[in-house]
């Protein structure tokens, strides 16, 4: 599997994702088919695997008091290391899993770091309070990575990571705390 992987993202470096062939892979790798098709469904599995394994990454780091805006740092910082598949992936017809991958990470970070904050802090927020939350900082900050890609990343990420902080620090807590307040009295 790891083999496919470095392969995949090997030729996404060098060759738009639309280009790359599972035969491109096998040969790059000197695996079979078969070998392939036993791991992988398609060359798409083996990408949403790579976010998949990055996901479990970063929310096994996260910690309680984890940032939305070190959320931001830390998908930005998988993205610009692996800058050649992403902009394979960015500028093929499929564009749209990137960014419903990049959606996911960012969705499940956003919901970890508000399950946490209302746990820490002993609120009490209704789950459809919760998630509108999570839909809003989630939609935000996909908003922002996606206008980082637009921009070919050209914008340090720690500078925009900082600016965020400045601004935000506190406001999603300061969310559920309100939520948590009109639901106690709905």
């Amino acid at each position: 599997k790891n083999a496919i992987t470095a392969s995949l993202i090997r030729l996404m470096s060098k060759m738009p994702l639309d280009k790359i062939t599972v035969k491109d892979i096998v040969d790059d790798c000197d695996i079979s088919r078969n070998t392939f098709y036993y791991n992988y469904q398609d060359i798409y599995a083996v990408i949403e695997e790579l976010f998949e394994m990055e996901l479990a990454a970063m929310l096994g780091t996260q910690s309680v008091s984890q940032t939305w805006n070190q959320t931001f740092s830390d998908i930005c910082g998988f993205l610009y290391e692996y800058k050649g598949a992403v902009y394979s992936m960015y500028n093929s017809s499929r564009r749209d899993f990137l960014e419903n991958q990049i959606g996911r990470i960012i969705y499940r970070c956003m919901e970890q770091a508000a399950d946490a904050t209302v746990k820490e802090a002993g609120l009490s927020v209704s789950s459809e309070d919760t998630g509108i939350i999570v839909r809003f900082y989630g939609g935000a900050l996909k908003g922002l990575v996606l206008e980082w890609l637009d921009d070919k990343m050209r914008v340090p990420v720690d500078d925009i990571a900082a600016r965020l902080d400045k601004i935000f620090d506190g406001s999603m807590r300061r969310a559920l705390e309100q939520a948590s307040r009109n639901f106690s009295t709905d």
